[in-house]
């Protein structure tokens, strides 16, 4: 028995996965929030310095990824909420989050919310597994796909 699988790849599409798992998951597909390291410099220049500078001297990971994209939209939600100089209040935030402003991170899909669509984004990331690479590793087979 060897199927294909498809999954959510919020935990299931990292690196340390296909390390751990490889050959077995050769044939794993998961639709992640965030893409992989294979794509990261053309989606945010900024991230793999940041992380360099900021974070480690170290070559960054896929979880700082899906980190930095998780700040970058929070940073969005609570500068639409007027949280840069004046008092939060939860009344502020979610008038500010369902606005129907959209939030673009380069990382993430964008998202948009409304007071009658609490979803958010439309859009995954779709990753692959690569067991032939040294060591294995997730790559990014299409960004902010929508339809299959």
């Amino acid at each position: 028995y060897d199927p294909d699988l498809v999954g959510p790849g919020i935990t299931n599409g990292l690196n340390l996965v296909a390390v751990a798992g490889c050959p077995d998951v050769a044939k794993s597909q998961f639709l992640s929030p965030f893409p992989q390291l294979d794509v990261i410099d053309s989606l945010d220049p900024d991230y793999r310095r940041t992380y360099q500078a900021k974070v480690t001297s170290q070559q960054p990971d896929d979880i700082g990824i899906g980190l930095w994209g998780i700040n970058k939209v929070v940073r969005q939600l609570l500068e639409a909420s007027g949280a840069s100089g004046a008092e939060l209040s939860r009344q502020k935030f979610i008038a500010g989050v369902t606005s129907g402003k959209e939030f673009k991170t380069n990382v993430f899909p964008t998202v948009r919310f409304s007071a009658s669509n609490h979803f958010g984004a439309n859009q995954a990331h779709l990753l692959r597994a690569d067991c032939t690479s040294v060591p294995p590793s997730f790559k990014t087979a299409a960004q902010f796909a929508s339809g299959f």
